[in-house]
């Protein structure tokens, strides 16, 4: 397996050669030591690649040790690269830290969707049979079991990428460079989640999924992309929209960039949007969002406002029929 890593001045690809099966897997999660450096991710990787590939013959159990693994990592990596990022790095530490951040992004994203995706998360160790000495310790954690499920760890991986994003990691990259690959990865997991029914109302995602968006938007430049998505998500995942609009929110308030609405807007104009949908409850979604948006910022709307007139107009009509 090739794992693309595209960096400032070069493409570095970092080789699994060879991916454990669940034996090797348990043997290695049991058999680590305390990680003491980001730079163990290194020699890591391949296993938690691994588990990736054998996701679902891998205990509940081991996926949870493969997670706070994974969340040790990062905060090492985050309080490292915050105490040198200040400092003149040379190019060659600037593509390390690169490389640490951007392979524990891409793990981390995979595994949100891996857990979101698994429809076992109430079977417990169901490929680890415990022995004589581990029925005490299992029954005395019963409780703390029954909390383990992999939509509890989905979000805390969730909690891992946001706190990866939220760090201040921008100055890493060339400012003239856009990492589109990066943005994908980060992103991917996000729009995911959107797809899943009502997932707005899980605190988690809801403080940290348009959080992560909105970075991404404002300091990578993913207001194009997202808005196309974010279409999309309001026209066929309704039930989700709030956290739309809390990116809306954010974006416009705490960074006054106003892309992502004006991005908005123009795709709603070039995609012929009111033709498609105007007899459709999607149209009255969209026209919803779009209100609400004009309060948070009214002049975008006001000068945008030969681009929503017929949809705001089909908002009108669908009321009436």
């Amino acid at each position: 397996m090739v794992f693309d890593l595209q960096q400032q001045h070069s493409t570095l690809c970092y080789y699994v050669q060879n991916v454990f099966d669940v034996a090797e897997i348990n043997t290695r999660l049991q058999n680590h030591s305390r990680i003491e450096k980001p730079e163990e991710l290194l020699e890591m990787f391949p296993l938690f690649y691994s588990i990736v590939i054998h996701f679902d013959k891998v205990s509940i159990t081991g996926r949870d040790q493969a997670v706070e693994m994974l969340l040790q990592l990062i905060s090492l990596e985050m309080i490292d690269v915050q105490r040198q990022i200040h400092r003149d790095l040379s190019i060659d530490d600037r593509r390390f830290h690169l490389n640490i951040i951007k392979m524990l992004s891409c793990l981390i994203a995979e595994y949100i969707i891996r857990f979101d995706n698994d429809q076992t998360n109430k079977s417990l160790d169901v490929d680890m049979p415990p022995s004589k000495k581990r029925k005490k310790a299992k029954a005395s954690k019963t409780n703390e079991k029954s909390s383990l499920t992999s939509d509890s760890l989905r979000d805390k991986c969730l909690k891992g990428l946001c706190d990866i994003i939220r760090s201040h990691i921008k100055p890493l990259w060339d400012p003239s460079i856009i990492d589109e690959q990066f943005v994908k990865c980060v992103t991917k997991p996000c729009y995911h989640l959107i797809r899943r029914t009502d997932i707005a109302k899980n605190p988690i995602v809801k403080e940290n999924l348009p959080l992560i968006l909105t970075i991404m938007i404002n300091k990578f430049e993913h207001a194009r992309e997202a808005s196309i998505q974010f279409i999309q998500a309001v026209k066929l995942y309704h039930s989700n929209s709030s956290l739309l609009v809390d990116v809306l929110n954010l974006i416009l308030t705490n960074y006054q960039d106003t892309s992502l609405a004006i991005e908005f807007l123009r795709e709603i104009r070039e995609t012929n949007f009111v033709v498609a949908q105007a007899d459709n409850a999607s149209a009255k979604t969209v026209a919803k969002f779009i209100i609400v948006m004009a309060r948070f910022d009214p002049d975008i709307i006001r000068t945008h406002i030969d681009q929503i007139t017929d949809l705001l107009t089909a908002e009108v009509i669908y009321k009436t029929i």
